[in-house]
């Protein structure tokens, strides 16, 4: 039940109070889980984010920020 909702948009802390938990942990930990669809998800957001720059500029930027140089 718990993941169903989760899978449809149903914030957890709704679920909590539809389960009769009064911990807000035994509602995330136990009983909702992720199904595939939000990995994917997450894993899209996580390569959108760690995304190569364009131009093929691979060089660290670090660099530059610890000379005390501006972008």
């Amino acid at each position: 039940c718990a993941s169903l909702l989760l899978a449809n948009g149903v914030p957890l802390k709704h679920i909590q109070e539809w389960l009769g938990h009064s911990d807000f942990t035994t509602t995330a930990n136990i009983y909702a889980h992720l199904d595939y669809k939000s990995k994917i998800t997450s894993a899209q957001a996580m390569e959108t984010g760690l995304a190569l720059p364009e131009g093929g500029d691979f060089s660290s930027r670090w660099g530059s920020i610890c000379a005390g140089e501006n972008f």
